[in-house]
């Protein structure tokens, strides 16, 4: 691993190994001019170019000299551009063109880009906020599942290996770089069986290997998600998982320690119970315990992510999971419909048992006049045998004739007074009916029912209509 220069935002890695330059700056190759070195990799350098003819820039790998001979070499350097070519995902860094000069310099043309490394922003702000970092997560997913889909197998995911730019007024756009060890898993690839890895040799970066990958086994898809498991846990929680003083020791800790909560390094992160179970999860030790593919690991942090509030992403500690502010609020709103409901009763003094008289009392005072037998007249009228009791007034037997019109209103306006205020009931207007003669109404029984003694009561106090 290199070492970073920097130069405010200029990042520019140099091999510890690289104590010279194989072309200078100003050398022509093909149809692109050296403008400056920006980085070096194990079997490449990569510069900064310039077409000479359309002035265009470019970023422009190149074989190191030291491989140039080497025809296994010079195919799997090429064996990487025509990967990353082949999967060809917006989260993937562009391939446009790939020069091959046996003998002599081998190079491919990538777009140049301007942002920043996942690493130099954390380096910069430490720990990111849980929608920013998941978010970027999500886009290393997009671009990895691509890549899977392909057949390549990245094996060296790191912060070093995500490049952050803007596009179309979005931030944190990522792009995914170095392709230099990735694992051609595709059978159809061109020269996919040429220069593999062989047996026990160890191809990563340590900080973020798999325990198999870290072995020397054969690997799968699923290294990949360990290694994504290791740049969550270190954009949350501040710090990766296992720290040691050599690499060596390093690679055992991936093997056998168990990896802590991110909660308990930065507790006051508040970080989701899912997200820190799903970071966990690709944490395993075996591969098989692990998600099944990237695509199940890109639903559940899409999942998490719906599941804050949208806001200021600079902010990360005031985001709270939405799910318990909406019940907070249902709760709330619960609370206060009743409260209203409670206190509209009772301000309008409601009585149940009252309102149901109140309205029955009104349907049967609205009943047309009909003519009496007993010298009551048109102005009487008869009480249905369904008339509620009330309290101090004895109920009238079928038959019986009651008050006239006024009173019937004085009988109400002193039920009122006794009873106390209502709530008005709905009464149906009156229907005006002629008063139908004797003869059209049905004859009563031979033998109808003796009838009742109404009671006497004092007239000062209540009005008697039974009387």
């Amino acid at each position: 691993m290199g070492a970073v220069v920097r130069d405010d935002d200029d990042i520019r890695i140099v091999s510890a190994a690289d104590t010279g330059l194989a072309f200078p700056v100003g050398t022509t190759l093909g149809s692109y001019r050296l403008l400056e070195q920006i980085g070096v990799g194990g079997m490449g350098r990569v510069f900064v170019a310039e077409h000479v003819r359309l002035g265009r820039k470019v970023a422009l790998k190149l074989l190191r000299s030291e491989y140039s001979g080497n025809i296994e070499a010079v195919k799997r350097f090429f064996a990487e551009a025509r990967a990353v070519n082949r999967i060809n995902h917006e989260n993937i860094i562009e391939v446009s063109d790939f020069i091959e000069n046996p003998g002599g310099a081998s190079y491919y043309i990538m777009e140049l880009l301007h942002g920043t490394l996942l690493r130099t922003l954390q380096d910069r702000e430490g720990p990111l906020p849980l929608p920013r970092a998941i978010n970027i997560a999500l886009q290393v997913c997009r671009g990895v599942g691509a890549a899977h889909d392909a057949g390549v197998i990245h094996r060296d995911l790191k912060p070093d290996n995500i490049f952050l730019i803007e596009r179309d007024g979005r931030r944190d756009f990522v792009k995914l770089l170095d392709f230099g060890v990735a694992k051609l898993s595709d059978a159809t690839l061109e020269d996919a069986s040429t220069f593999k890895t062989s047996a026990g040799i160890v191809v990563g970066t340590p900080d973020y290997m798999a325990p198999e990958q870290a072995l020397g086994n054969a690997v799968d898809h699923r290294c990949d998600l360990y290694s994504l498991g290791v740049i969550l846990f270190e954009m949350v929680a501040g710090r990766l998982p296992f720290v040691a003083r050599t690499a060596r020791e390093v690679m055992v800790q991936h093997m056998t320690a168990t990896p802590p909560r991110p909660s308990q390094l930065n507790p006051a992160y508040n970080i989701p119970v899912e997200l820190e179970d799903l970071i966990l999860d690709c944490l395993r030790k075996e591969p098989q315990e692990r998600p099944a593919n990237i695509k199940e690991v890109e639903q559940r942090l899409q999942l998490i992510l719906d599941d804050f509030i949208t806001g200021d992403t600079d902010q990360g500690l005031r985001f709270k999971p939405k799910r318990h502010v909406d019940r907070w609020l249902a709760a709330v709103g619960v609370t206060l419909l009743l409260a209203s409901g409670g206190f509209y009763a009772w301000s309008k003094g409601y009585r149940p048992d009252l309102q149901v008289a109140e309205v029955e009392a009104g349907k049967a005072s609205h009943q047309a006049p009909r003519g009496g037998e007993d010298g009551a007249g048109t102005g009487a009228t008869r009480l249905a045998s369904t008339q509620p009791t009330t309290p101090g007034l004895a109920p009238a037997a079928a038959g019986e004739e009651v008050a006239s019109t006024a009173e019937r209103a004085q009988m109400t306006v002193e039920l009122q007074r006794v009873s106390g205020p209502t709530l008005p009931a709905t009464v149906r207007p009156p229907v005006e009916r002629t008063a139908e003669p004797a003869s059209a109404r049905p004859a009563r029984p031979a033998a109808p029912p003796p009838r009742r003694k109404p009671p006497k009561l004092d007239r000062d106090s209540v009005l008697n209509p039974f009387e």
